[in-house]
């Protein structure tokens, strides 16, 4: 049989991605699903499930059905039963009822779950393991866990709360978001203690060291390397290891992010250009983030930033960004800035930044391109054969001489025939 250190841990894992109540199950029993946990709980119980069964049962004096009832009315999604899950809620003294009436408020967004279940996380008086209970579902919510910092943190220095610090560690990730700024320095430092105190069990220097790396502490590579190099458990180790790759990785975003801002400004453009780059050249996981970033850059540039504009054209064209195509080709249809006002001026793409990157990204920008024959007008199809004899391919040569059966302009169609001979 799981304790209930267990129970917390497992629920703590399932925070991120499912909205599970500690109390009972929150999934899905829309027609043709399966009962949800509290279903099977209430009708082993001799509940029945119709929401006037549920509603009663509100009121039950069993604070187990309460929850379960009120779970299942959550569940259910009928907004008519609102309002009587707030009335039990006002009236009830049960702990483990409040929690499990006011995640269900939580399911129908209603604000009072989350007010109460955050001014129970600030309750001294109760035991530890209900205050993790509510922070794992204000955070399940998509709250701020915030107002729950000093009892949380306070617990990790009580002897009698060590059975959960391996629970506690895995909150203060979701809770140091939204901490003023004294008090995310302490989450880091009584992360960083736990890692480094070799008394602490396995699961806890695991669990600090995995936390840090979900935080983006930089500060705290050293220590995560140091707690390596001194481990002797080979799981240990490597799951370090990972941390510090998983850090790294967060390290370098953080860089990219403050380099796209500096390529548009002037003065910093052309070295921050360089440095990405460079990022992008040595480490494919950086590059991959930077051509993941480009696109939206790219677009927002083109609504009026100049400096920007250049900037993360000529590094979708130096490092010739894939992802980059389909908005390069919205520009080739839509934005004429320094586009070419007849075909001789396309040919020079000098004056035509966007036709040159996708002419440097070449093949994958094939299909993108010719598309622009079926309903551009005359100086987006001009644009778009440059391109396309620039790229050179056999595919491209394809595209272009397709349109020399259907293109209506004399002038681009000697133009593409030249191109091809």
């Amino acid at each position: 049989m799981m304790n209930h250190q267990t129970t917390l841990l497992i629920g703590a894992m399932a925070c991120s991605v499912l909205w599970i109540p500690a109390v009972a199950q929150n999934s899905s029993q829309a027609a043709g699903q399966r009962p949800t946990q509290a279903a099977y709980q209430l009708r082993s119980l001799g509940i029945e499930l119709s929401k006037q069964s549920l509603v009663a049962a509100l009121a039950n004096s069993d604070p187990k059905i309460r929850a379960l009832a009120a779970a299942q009315l959550g569940q259910d999604h009928d907004p008519d039963a609102i309002p009587p899950i707030e009335y039990a809620l006002s009236v009830e003294k049960d702990v483990k009822a409040r929690i499990g009436m006011a995640s269900a408020l939580g399911s129908f967004h209603d604000p009072k779950g989350v007010d109460h279940l955050q001014t129970m996380c600030k309750d001294t008086a109760l035991p530890i393991e209900d205050v993790i209970e509510v922070v794992q579902e204000i955070q399940i919510a998509g709250s701020s866990s915030a107002g729950c910092a000093d009892i949380i943190l306070g617990s990790l220095n009580r002897a009698q709360d060590i059975d959960y610090r391996a629970v506690i560690v895995t909150l203060l990730p979701g809770m140091y978001r939204g901490v003023p700024g004294g008090q995310s320095d302490r989450i880091i430092s009584s992360l960083e203690e736990l890692l480094v105190d070799d008394t602490q069990q396995q699961s806890v220097r695991a669990g600090a060291s995995r936390a840090l790396t979900e935080i983006g502490s930089r500060s705290s590579v050293e220590v995560i390397r140091g707690a390596m190099l001194r481990e002797k458990d080979p799981r240990m180790r490597s799951g370090f290891q990972s941390d510090l790759n998983s850090l790294a990785f967060t390290q370098d975003r953080a860089q990219i992010d403050g380099l796209f801002v500096q390529i548009g400004v002037a003065e910093t453009s052309t070295a921050a250009l360089a440095e990405l780059k460079g990022l992008a050249q040595q480490d494919p996981e950086s590059r991959q983030y930077i051509a993941n970033r480009l696109p939206s850059l790219i677009a927002i540039a083109a609504k009026g930033d100049l400096q920007l504009w250049i900037s993360s054209l000529r590094l979708a064209t130096e490092l010739k960004i894939v992802e980059a195509v389909p908005v390069l080709t919205d520009l080739l249809r839509f934005d004429n800035r320094g586009g070419p006002t007849n075909l001789s001026a396309a040919v020079r793409l000098y004056d035509d930044p966007v036709a040159k990157a996708l002419s440097e990204i070449g093949e994958p920008a094939t299909d993108s391109v010719a598309g622009l024959f079926r309903d551009g007008d005359p100086p987006t199809r001009r644009r778009a054969a440059v391109v396309l004899s620039n790229i050179g391919t056999v595919k491209a040569h394809e595209a272009l001489r397709l349109q020399i059966e259907k293109e209506p302009d004399p002038e681009l169609k000697a133009f593409i025939q030249r191109k091809l001979n």
